[in-house]
């Protein structure tokens, strides 16, 4: 929220998302290119990829800006839903604001950037160049993906500069200040699944029986591609089966420490390549096994049962009336406060013993006492704790309005003053589960009991 008290940044994640991230969250990718709602707000997306390499999504978030302490909120408040696991790799679009934010919440992360936005960046900013010559596109995505050694992706670099006429001031000199992050000669060292070109990745919808069947074998004699037919995800599989066959040319020597060197019969070039058994889960047909905890440390439940449904539909319109009714007073809203804070920790203690014992806990009786002191130095229960200012360069204390929001409030003041004679607050059910009663003064305040029953 910001000063006046108003949502700014929102940022939401459900059970099986969080129960993703902990599986898949190695490698995420995060974009904020959709501008779809009537504000023009930014809608920001978590992705990675599951061990089908499939799409997934590990939140979303609705950003007023995209400035600094906007993206800082969120990479925060992500990092605690996902229990603070934080990535090894993340990947994004081409944004001052954005990487600074990581380089502060996520220092140890690395950040490269998304190749599918450095391409459509290229087609905005260097259009004429590939209007120009057709060859421009081939040296500029050989630089990208093509090259592995630095020496040499800096000469073709410099040979495209040149060949192309290429002048000072030109985007291309802004893109190569970030050559770490996405060419291929530096990305290739970390660890990124692919997700450099998330964009077009395609999602592929795999029902049970297509997961759990075999994929086919090109060389069906081979005993370690039905080892990893079974361990491996049919998509994985497929991709392990090219590298089996490629592997029928490769010279291995083996060092030390889980490191080997290995070499193409076609191609000398030797290839530091380093094996952590710890680490070959993701891509197996096992992957999602065991437990994820939330933020709080607590198993993350996927089965979202009817009856749960039921249940929250009907105490929800319930609680509402009731918090309604008692924030007419500080002494009611005080009172409240404290039926729900002893409330919480029964329910608390309630389902601890549920998931100990697999029973319920039967009757629970609770008596709340609250005096005058109590409701006077109360804090304040509820209340979201707002993030810091963000900067800005105008000397006003009210944020700036764009002309849509105006708009608005011209047409919600024209629909108040027609509901002006109506009453907006609705009573409380008689059939409420909570009763408060009065009772005789008891020293210099007065003291209420309130008495909590389940059955």
């Amino acid at each position: 929220m910001d000063v006046e008290e108003q949502i700014t940044n929102i940022f939401w994640a459900d059970a099986q998302m969080i129960n993703d991230y902990g599986y898949f969250g190695d490698v995420i990718t995060f974009d904020t290119t959709y501008k779809t709602n009537k504000g023009y707000r930014p809608l920001g997306v978590f992705v990675g990829l599951n061990n089908h390499r499939q799409t997934v999504i590990f939140g979303a978030a609705l950003l007023y800006d995209e400035t600094i302490p906007s993206f800082k909120w969120l990479f925060e408040t992500f990092l605690k839903a996902m229990g603070g696991k934080k990535p090894k790799t993340m990947m994004t679009d081409q944004d001052a604001a954005m990487a600074k934010a990581i380089s502060l919440v996520m220092p140890k992360t690395f950040h490269g950037l998304c190749t599918w936005h450095i391409r459509q960046n290229a087609l905005r900013h260097v259009n004429h160049l590939y209007q120009k010559s057709s060859r421009f596109g081939l040296d500029f995505e050989a630089c990208i993906d093509l090259h592995e050694d630095e020496g040499e992706f800096l000469n073709a670099w410099n040979s495209l500069l040149v060949e192309h006429n290429i002048l000072e001031g030109s985007w291309l000199h802004t893109i190569f200040q970030l050559k770490e992050k996405w060419a291929w000669t530096y990305v290739r060292k970390t660890f990124t699944a692919e997700l450099l070109m998330v964009n077009e990745t395609k999602s592929q919808k795999l029902n049970m029986s297509q997961k759990n069947k075999l994929p086919r074998l090109k060389m069906k004699k081979a005993r370690m591609l039905i080892q990893a037919a079974n361990v491996y995800t049919p998509r994985i599989f497929e991709e392990f089966q090219e590298e089996y066959e490629e592997y029928q040319d490769t010279c291995i020597k083996d060092l030390k420490y889980g490191l080997y060197v290995v070499t193409n019969y076609d191609n000398p070039t030797e290839r530091m390549v380093m094996g952590n058994a710890m680490e070959q889960k993701q891509w197996t047909r096992n992957a999602r096994l065991g437990s994820d905890q939330d933020w709080k440390g607590r198993h993350v439940e996927l089965d979202i049962k009817a009856h749960f449904i039921k249940r929250y539909n009907e105490l929800c319109p319930r609680m509402v009336k009731l918090t309604n009714k008692a924030s007419e007073t500080h002494e009611t809203y005080t009172f409240l406060s404290k039926v729900y804070e002893e409330s919480s920790k029964i329910i608390d203690d309630m389902l601890a013993k549920k998931y100990v014992d697999g029973e319920s806990s039967g009757m629970v009786h609770v008596s709340i006492s609250i005096a005058n002191d109590e409701i006077d130095n109360v804090d304040t229960v509820g209340m979201a704790k707002g993030i810091a200012n963000r900067e800005c360069s105008r000397k006003q204390k009210k944020r700036y309005k764009s002309w849509i929001e105006k708009k608005d409030k011209k047409t919600k003041m024209c629909s108040k003053r027609k509901r002006s004679g109506e009453n907006l607050v609705q009573s409380l059910p008689q059939e409420t589960t909570v009763q408060a009663t009065q009772s005789s003064q008891v020293g210099n305040g007065t003291r209420h009991q309130a008495t909590i029953q389940e059955s």
